[in-house]
C-alpha cells in the first residue's frame, strides 16, 4: 500500500481528540485500507508514513501578544525533528496561528515560516499576479523602509496581487503609491505611514494627496507605522478585513482575473489547512 496516513499532534489531548474524530467519520474499512495511524511524535519513532498530516493547532494569543515560549524548547524541538521526519512523500501543517504570533526564538517559528513560504512560492506559480516574497532583513531598492518589505509580504502571504511603488497620474500631479491592489469595485492603494508622516505638515499634505486620489476614483488605506511595529499581525489583520470589504475579488498584475483558490479541506475551522485568502473570501 503506497497511501499510508499519519496524523501527528504535540500533545497526547489533541491526539486523542483527532483519533476519535477520525474514528467516528470513516468506516473500519478505510482506516485498514490507510493504515491510519494517529498519537504524539514520540509514538512515531521507527515507523514512516506516505503522508503525515501534522497538527500544530494552538489558542491564540489575547490581543494579538506573542505566544509563550515552550518551557522545554529542547524537548519542542526534538518532538518537531520526529514529526517532520516521518514522512516518505508529503508533511501537510495544520495551524491556527501565524508565525509571528510565536516568539523569534520559538523553534516552531521558523517551521511556520518555511511551510508557509514554500506553499506560496508554489501558489505563486499558479496564479502569477501573487508576487514572491522579498527579504525582512535586507533593504531592497524598490521598497522606502524594510517595514515596507514586511507589509509587502504579509499582504502577498494572504495572496493578494500586491504592487509596490506605483505612479499614479492624478490631475497635473503624479503620486507614487506604496503599494496598489486592483479589484473590480476599484483601485486600492495602500499607504505606509512611517515616522515621518507624524508631522503636521505632513499629515495635512497626506490627506490632500488622498483627497486628490478619492476624487480619481481610488481607495486609499493607511497602515501606521506604530501600530504596526507593535501589533503587526492585527495591523495586517485590519488591513485585510478593510481590502475584503472594498473589492470582491483581486486581480493579478497583468489586469486577468485572480480566481479565489484555496485547500480543500473538511476539518473544522480551527483545524483548516493554510488558505491564501483573496479578497472577497
Amino acid at each position: 500500500m503506497d497511501r499510508r496516513l499519519g496524523v501527528i499532534a504535540f500533545s497526547s489531548e489533541q491526539a486523542k481528540r483527532l483519533q476519535r474524530m477520525l474514528y467516528d467519520r470513516f468506516d473500519k474499512r478505510v482506516l485498514e485500507l490507510l493504515d491510519l495511524r494517529v498519537g504524539v511524535a514520540w509514538s512515531f519513532q521507527g515507523a514512516q508514513r506516505d503522508l503525515v498530516y501534522l497538527s500544530t493547532v494552538h489558542s491564540p494569543p489575547p490581543n494579538g501578544s506573542t505566544l509563550r515560549r515552550s518551557t522545554n524548547a529542547q524537548m519542542l524541538g526534538r518532538q518537531l525533528n520526529v514529526a517532520m521526519s516521518r514522512a516518505r512523500r508529503q508533511v501537510r501543517v495544520f495551524h491556527s496561528v501565524r508565525p509571528g504570533a510565536f516568539a523569534t526564538d520559538d523553534v516552531r517559528r521558523p517551521l511556520f515560516e518555511h511551510v508557509i513560504r514554500s506553499d506560496r512560492e508554489w501558489d505563486a506559480r499558479q496564479a502569477p499576479g501573487v508576487p514572491a516574497l522579498v527579504s525582512e532583513s535586507e533593504r531592497d531598492s524598490r521598497f522606502d523602509s524594510l517595514s515596507e518589505q514586511r507589509l509587502f509580504n504579509d499582504l502577498a502571504l494572504r495572496g493578494f496581487a500586491v504592487q509596490e511603488q506605483v505612479a499614479a497620474p492624478v490631475g497635473g500631479h503624479t503620486y507614487r503609491l506604496d503599494f496598489v491592489i486592483h479589484g473590480p469595485l476599484g483601485r486600492v492603494a495602500v499607504e505606509y505611514d512611517g515616522p515621518h508622516h507624524d508631522s503636521v505638515a505632513q499629515y495635512l499634505n497626506d490627506r490632500e494627496r488622498e483627497q486628490d486620489l478619492i476624487r480619481c476614483g481610488w481607495t486609499v488605506l493607511r497602515v501606521h507605522h506604530g501600530v504596526f511595529t507593535l501589533r503587526r499581525t492585527n495591523a495586517v489583520d485590519n488591513l485585510e478585513r478593510q481590502l475584503r470589504a472594498t473589492c470582491t475579488s483581486c486581480r493579478s498584475l497583468n489586469g486577468t482575473a485572480t480566481p479565489t483558490r484555496m485547500r480543500e479541506s473538511k476539518a473544522p475551522a480551527p483545524l483548516r489547512t493554510t488558505i491564501w485568502r483573496r479578497c472577497g473570501r
